[in-house]
């Protein structure tokens, strides 16, 4: 089975025999969500069967309007990215909205788990929850899966060698410290966004920071790529060397150089590396 992308909803018929499924929101894709990775491709080889990732679009606490909503640290694309990464056959984006919300814990393992997924393994974090209200427990997923024919496996939190663990709000509040390699070094990949450039009147190419967790206003290193077709419609051109880019007030400004690409037409995904000026 190929890598493909399913929306809410969609009929699977590639699943017959059964699948793996990972499940979690998986923004930075850090390591601690790495190791939920690596145990259901692991599972998924040695069943012979489809590996899954079961995520929402967009992050339910945004949906719902929670006070400590956070800001999105990967966007979907770029999260794919990784999933591949990982020998993920297919990414299930379930289209979280606030009638969906609703759905009750024993609803998403019957309709989603079950019927949908044809689940045969299921693989969570410790601090898993889910179905209105967030009512369904690791123990209760243990229990539905034992009637609906899946086993589940519990990954303990990932820790950084001084013990801390890691997780997707250390990560931002790195980012809004402008630590970009403190940031990567716990998501084992760099920081991601997608932004939509203009010329601005000084010949700069100026984009929005829009659905983003908060960056640090500073100068940084980033790579450019913009023939990606996980981004959208792609287009032709070369993919520059790394380069300076400065962030300001919410906006990205990429100044006139002999190595920055032209206005692109699409999305472009730029890839930071690190901080190289306050």
């Amino acid at each position: 089975m190929n890598f493909n992308i399913y929306r809410h909803l969609e009929k699977i018929d590639a699943l017959s025999a059964g699948s793996v499924v990972a499940i979690g929101n998986f923004d930075g894709v850090h390591k601690g969500h790495q190791a939920v990775l690596s145990k259901a491709e692991e599972k998924a080889k040695k069943l012979n069967v489809p590996f899954v990732v079961l995520t929402f679009e967009p992050h339910p606490k945004r949906v719902l309007g929670l006070p400590n909503a956070p800001e999105r640290i990967t966007p979907f694309a770029a999260k794919c990215r990784v999933f591949k990464k990982f020998n993920v056959n297919a990414v299930y984006a379930v289209r979280f909205t606030k009638s969906y919300a609703k759905t009750t814990a024993v609803e998403f393992v019957e309709n989603t788990l079950k019927n949908t997924l044809n689940a045969k393994h299921v693989v969570i974090g410790d601090d898993f929850a889910f179905g209105k209200g967030r009512e369904g427990s690791i123990e209760m997923i243990t229990k539905l899966g034992k009637n609906n024919g899946f086993e589940v496996a519990v990954i303990p939190q990932v820790t950084c060698e001084n013990g801390e663990d890691i997780s997707s709000t250390r990560i931002r509040a790195e980012l809004a410290k402008g630590n970009i390699q403190a940031a990567n070094k716990l998501m084992a990949h760099p920081f991601t966004i997608v932004a939509h450039f203009v010329e601005d009147q000084n010949l700069n190419l100026v984009a929005p920071i829009k659905h983003y967790t908060t960056i640090k206003n500073a100068v940084y290193f980033v790579q450019i790529e913009y023939n990606n077709k996980l981004d959208g419609i792609g287009e032709d051109g070369d993919h520059p060397a790394i380069m300076p880019m400065a962030v300001k007030n919410g906006k990205i400004f990429i100044p006139p150089t002999e190595i920055r690409p032209g206005t692109p037409k699409h999305s472009v995904t730029l890839k930071f590396r690190e901080q190289i000026e306050q």
